[in-house]
């Protein structure tokens, strides 16, 4: 039998509840050789008249800058100076949906389980859970823990 890492993969948009998932997410990293990857999803800049492609790559990168900064912040609020023993491993995307995002991610890192809150920053929101998450327990193929809106650990 071969022992493979086991990856829990936490998707995250900094907010209150998604903090709420990376506490779960970090409960979960006693299951034998796993590890634990934060996953956030940017919003490609929107293009208004055309601008250079010098300008698009700037606004992505600015874009991937501010979102680094963002999750170097919420890492810290989340844990402290209590890091976990399995220190986490950040990643950030730029996608044109979130929802597609998460999901790119989930078939390129094939993770043992995803870890999410149930709403976020959303504007539009679903009436019983947010429409990202919606979205992924109609198509993820691992297991899919849904953290509450209402849950405080």
């Amino acid at each position: 039998m071969k022992y493979h890492t086991k990856i829990i993969l936490h998707a995250t948009d900094f907010s209150n509840n998604a903090a709420n998932a990376l506490e779960v997410a970090t409960d979960l990293l006693h299951i034998p050789s796993s590890r634990l990857v934060i996953l956030h999803v940017c919003d490609l800049p929107t293009i208004v008249n055309n601008p250079k492609a010098e300008d698009a790559v700037a606004l992505e990168n600015q874009r991937i800058k501010n979102a680094t900064e963002k999750m170097n912040k919420y890492i810290k609020q989340c844990f402290g100076d209590q890091e976990p023993v399995a220190v986490p491993e950040k990643e950030i995307v730029l996608h044109s949906s979130p929802y597609k995002g998460i999901l790119d991610a989930i078939n390129r890192i094939d993770p043992y389980m995803v870890v999410i809150g149930q709403k976020g920053h959303s504007n539009i929101k679903d009436l019983i859970m947010g429409s990202t998450t919606k979205h992924l327990t109609e198509k993820v193929h691992c297991p899919l823990v849904i953290v509450p809106s209402f849950v405080s650990l």
